[in-house]
C-alpha cells in the first residue's frame, strides 16, 4: 500500500523511529499497539471544530465498512478524514460566496475554486473506499466459504442431537449465529415443499453473515 505524502500529519503514530521489535511475538504486540494508537488517535482540528463532531463521522464509517485489520482501519481513518475536509471546503464555499455577495461582488472565482477543491477530494474517497473494498474482498469471500461450511455442520450435527461448538473446530461464529441462519433456511422449506436446501443459492445461505462478521 501506498502512503499519502502527508502521512506523518494525519497519523503521526505511523511515523518511523526506527528499532521496533524483531521477534513475532514482539511484532505482534507491536501491531497491536499501532491499531490500537489509531483507534484514539484525535484528529487536529481548527477552533470552532468539534472533536466529538468528527468522531461521530468515523464511528460511522466504522459501523458501515467493519475493519478488522490495521490496513483496513487505516482506510476507514483516511475516508473520514477526507470526509471532514470535504465539509471544510463546502463550508469555505458558503462563507466566500457570502462574503462577494455581501461586498457586491461576483462570486464565480469562488465557486469554481472551492468546486476543484470539493472534486479532488471526492474523487480521493472514491479511490480510498476501492482500495478498502479491493483490500477487504479476499478476507470476506474466505469468510462466506467458512460461514457456509459452519452452518452446514451445524445443521449436521444438530440432526444428530449433537451440541457442537464451532470454536472447536476455530470457526470464528457463535452458535447463536449459526443457528439463526438454520431457522431462516427451515422457513424456507416450508415454502419449498420436497426441495432439499443445498449451499447453491449465496444470497440465501448467507443471509445473516454480515452481523456475524
Amino acid at each position: 500500500m501506498e502512503l499519502p505524502d502527508n502521512v506523518e500529519e494525519i497519523t503521526p503514530h505511523l511515523k518511523n523511529h526506527g528499532g521496533g521489535p524483531k521477534t513475532d511475538a514482539g511484532k505482534a504486540r507491536s501491531s497491536q499497539n499501532a491499531r490500537k494508537h489509531l483507534a484514539f488517535a484525535n484528529l487536529e482540528l481548527l477552533p470552532q471544530e468539534h472533536q466529538e463532531d468528527f468522531q461521530a463521522i468515523w464511528d460511522g464509517f466504522k459501523e458501515e465498512l467493519k475493519p478488522r485489520t490495521a490496513v483496513e482501519e487505516f482506510f476507514v481513518r483516511d475516508l473520514a478524514e477526507t470526509a471532514w475536509r470535504k465539509g471544510r471546503v463546502l463550508n469555505g464555499e458558503t462563507k466566500a460566496i457570502k462574503h462577494a455577495d455581501d461586498n457586491g461582488e461576483s462570486s464565480d472565482k469562488a465557486v469554481e475554486k472551492f468546486g476543484r477543491y470539493s472534486g479532488n477530494l471526492t474523487r480521493q474517497f472514491q479511490t480510498t473506499l476501492k482500495m478498502l473494498k479491493d483490500h477487504q474482498a479476499p478476507r470476506l469471500e474466505h469468510m462466506s466459504q467458512e460461514w457456509r461450511q459452519a452452518v452446514l455442520i451445524r445443521a449436521h450435527y444438530e440432526r444428530k442431537g449433537i451440541d457442537w461448538d464451532p470454536a472447536v473446530d476455530e470457526f470464528v461464529f457463535s452458535k447463536e449465529q449459526l443457528d439463526q441462519q438454520l431457522r431462516f433456511n427451515r422457513q424456507w422449506e416450508q415454502f419449498i415443499k420436497n426441495v432439499i436446501l443445498y449451499p447453491t443459492t449465496k444470497y440465501q445461505d448467507e443471509r445473516f453473515l454480515k452481523k456475524a462478521l
